[in-house]
């Protein structure tokens, strides 16, 4: 009995039944009956639900002369559920990175698995608890101590385990630092008693790591964390040392600035008479400093205020004796004319205190000896400001980056054009930075090492300057990582093989290259997530490479897959010569393994000639056991009916088993005598019909053997026992089963 062992449950199976007509055949599946099979050309075809385990397939034919059994043992054992192992893929940071941070958050995406007890996550060998885990995404929050950690997820189920670690650097802190943007000068001389203070300090927390003094007296500020600006104001009462420090645990700076300032001597005010040179008759009562009282005394003023003219009526006419307002020049002989001293604007500069201009009206008369002490003719100027450099990107003006390019934006305030502001980076001047109301940007190319930029402002008022440090470290290589499989060397269960790995430090995958044994292999990267697949179909045991290499390297990873599964067979193409009807040629394409018992029975290799007498019979489409999951599906043919007594000849009349004696018509012999008379002896078609694609015997009765030569009783019959075939004549035969497979 065969066995075959499968591993579906649904099996199709065909078996051959000669000399059988539909209703002769019963198959039976586990001892139950199917009547769904179909019967067409002596061929069983049907499909068999199987249990798990043993199955016993039987199919029986039946007919007048016999009985013919086959059977099979089908065992069924479904295959074993396949579990994907887990794959990790950390997903922020993506890579190994730096920080100044103590701790990190980290992201995770682990597949195949369903709950947080499947995933393990630590930091140096630490394992964290407190992670979250939601749809497979995990989320936890890394503590960091200053070096290198080590950061590992950890998927794991019934198909295996897969863990990725990524580094995490934690730099030392740097000490705060503080510059004194304004006033740019140390020491400063301030002109006036208020003064406005503006410092950088970085690398702090908050205020509270800042302190101001003043002659050791604590000053207050303002500190803003987004700027890092500190500014403060203070009245001065005198010269001033002003102290800014910063304190944490990493260190500490502090810069100092020392203010100048004279207290100026109070000038009391006095009232003077003011009789302008030339015109010494058209006084004028002023209010002026004290200080200033010598210079006005030298030129004929008097001290304190002008007596009240006297006018003398004189009919319309002055002799020149009197004042008349104004607006007489003395010459006693004016009857109202024209005599007015122009009014001129000056910048007055106290004597004494000629930083603290004076805007006056003063008449023209007057002007020479305002010039004389150092008055300037005209409105006084305005004050101006200094310029104030901040940088606003990056956020620290000492940063590390892997990027060969750095985007800067700064904002420089007094000042209204470019031309007042100058940027360098290692000493060589950036000319294609764009200003617009006092911002200023533009991006540099970073060389590897310390990058030093330096923005200036620069007005009437005074220059400030701001500078940034960028240390560009040098781009890591690529790495390659293989998540799937995750065994090396790993055997595959199936010809289909999937592998995923990740590829980090690449730009896209035009840096990547797949190859199996050699040759090119197409895949997938998503350049998001570092993610590489490709699929393949396996021909045995296979050995692929992942390559990634760009300017800054190379990685690479190999994994050897073995497969000692089926390969599938070649098919051929046979003329297949039907027995008992080897004219009527059929073209089957077959697998390669059953050309032998084809070959056996007289079938020919390739295509049938394309003959008339081939009876347009050449079924090229017809496949021999093309589908799969079918137990020996195109065995049809390969056994030929059994006749016991070959036809010797082709005239119409049989051939008996024992030669004729004589040519009367009383044979001599025990087998019947046939002859051409109405009355036939059996029932077998002649040799001149033709022929049936597949010989379909029907049982049937043939006339026995008599005693009395002389006679043939055509119509009495003893049907031939179907034990002993070997009295059966053409055409008459037990029925035949060939075992299903």
């Amino acid at each position: 009995m065969q066995v075959t062992n499968v591993s579906v449950a649904s099996q199709a199976i065909s078996a051959t039944a000669t000399y059988l007509d539909q209703n002769q055949v019963t198959v039976k599946v586990n001892g139950s009956l199917i009547n769904n099979f179909t019967f067409t050309n002596s061929t069983v075809n049907f499909v068999a639900q199987l249990n798990q385990g043993s199955n016993s397939i039987e199919i029986t034919g039946t007919n007048i002369h016999g009985t013919d059994t086959k059977s099979i043992t089908i065992n069924y054992a479904p295959p074993a559920t396949v579990v994907n192992p887990p794959v990790v893929t950390i997903t922020s940071p993506s890579a190994s990175t730096s920080t100044l941070n103590n701790v990190q958050n980290v992201t995770a995406n682990v597949t195949e698995v369903n709950s947080s007890s499947q995933v393990s996550v630590s930091v140096n060998n630490v394992a964290i608890s407190n992670f979250t885990f939601v749809n497979g995404s995990v989320n936890f929050v890394a503590p960091l101590t200053i070096g290198s950690n080590a950061v590992k997820v950890t998927g794991t189920n019934s198909g295996g385990t897969d863990s990725k670690t990524i580094t995490i650097t934690r730099q030392a802190p740097p000490a705060p630092s503080v510059s004194i943007s304004i006033p740019s000068a140390n020491p400063y001389t301030s002109a006036t008693a208020i003064v406005n203070i503006t410092a950088n300090v970085l690398n702090v927390a908050s205020s509270s790591e800042i302190s101001v003094t003043k002659n050791g007296a604590a000053v207050p500020f303002t500190y803003n964390a987004a700027t890092n600006i500190v500014n403060f104001s203070y009245t001065l009462t005198g010269n001033a040392t002003f102290v800014i420090t910063a304190s944490n645990n990493n260190g500490s700076d502090s810069k100092s600035l020392v203010v100048n300032y004279t207290v100026p001597v109070v000038d009391p005010e006095i009232v003077i008479c003011h009789k302008p040179p030339g015109n010494p008759t058209n006084t004028q009562q002023l209010t002026i400093p004290q200080s200033a009282w010598p210079a006005h005394q030298a030129h004929g003023d008097e001290l304190g205020t002008c007596p009240t003219p006297t006018i003398t009526p004189n009919n319309g006419n002055n002799n020149g004796s009197g004042n008349n307002n104004g607006n007489n020049n003395g010459n006693g002989n004016n009857s109202g004319g024209n005599n007015n001293d122009p009014q001129i604007t000056i910048c007055h500069k106290p004597p004494g205190n000629p930083t603290n201009t004076q805007e006056l009206t003063i008449p023209q008369s007057a002007w020479a000896a305002h010039q004389a002490h150092g008055d300037v003719l005209g409105t006084c100027p305005a004050a101006v400001n200094p310029p104030a450099v901040s940088i606003v990107n990056p956020s620290s003006v000492n940063i590390t980056t892997q990027n060969s390019v750095q985007s800067v934006a700064a904002v420089v305030t007094n000042v209204t054009s470019a031309s007042q502001v100058v940027v360098v980076l290692n000493n060589t001047p950036i000319t294609d930075f764009t200003f617009s109301n006092g911002n200023v940007s533009f991006s540099v190319a970073l060389t590897v090492g310390l990058n030093t930029i330096i923005i200036t402002g620069t007005n009437d008022g005074g220059t400030d300057s701001k500078t940034i440090s960028i240390t560009r470290q040098t781009q890591p290589a690529p790495t390659v990582t293989i998540t799937s499989p995750t065994a090396n060397p790993y055997t595959s269960p199936t010809a289909n093989i999937t592998v995923t790995g990740i590829v980090a430090n690449v730009a896209d995958a035009s840096e990547i290259n797949v190859k199996a044994d050699g040759n090119v292999v197409p895949f997938t990267y998503d350049a998001t997530t570092d993610v590489l697949s490709f699929n393949f179909v396996l021909q045995g045991n296979t050995r692929f490479a992942v390559t990634a290499a760009n300017a800054y390297g190379r990685g690479s990873k190999n994994i050897v897959v073995n497969y000692s599964g089926p390969i599938a067979e070649p098919e051929i193409i046979i003329c297949h010569k039907p027995p008992g009807n080897p004219t009527n040629t059929q073209e089957l394409t077959i697998p390669q393994s059953a050309w032998p018992a084809h070959q056996a029975h007289g079938d020919d290799l390739g295509p049938c000639p394309k003959t008339k007498g081939n009876n347009g019979n050449e079924n090229k489409d017809n496949k021999d056991n093309s589908t799969p999951g079918t137990i020996l599906n195109g065995i049809k043919g390969l056994m030929t009916p059994t006749n016991n007594a070959p036809k010797t000849n082709t005239n119409t009349q049989p051939t008996n088993s024992t030669p004729k004696t004589n040519t009367n018509t009383q044979p001599t012999n025990t087998t019947p005598k046939t002859n051409t008379n109405t009355q036939p002896t059996n029932t077998t078609p002649k040799a001149t019909e033709p022929k049936k694609e597949e010989p379909k015997v029907t049982p049937r009765t043939v006339q026995p053997t008599t005693t009395t030569p002389t006679t043939v009783a055509p119509t009495t019959t003893t049907p031939v026992k179907a034990t002993t075939p070997s009295t059966v004549t053409e055409g008459t035969s037990t029925p035949r089963v060939i075992k299903p497979r």
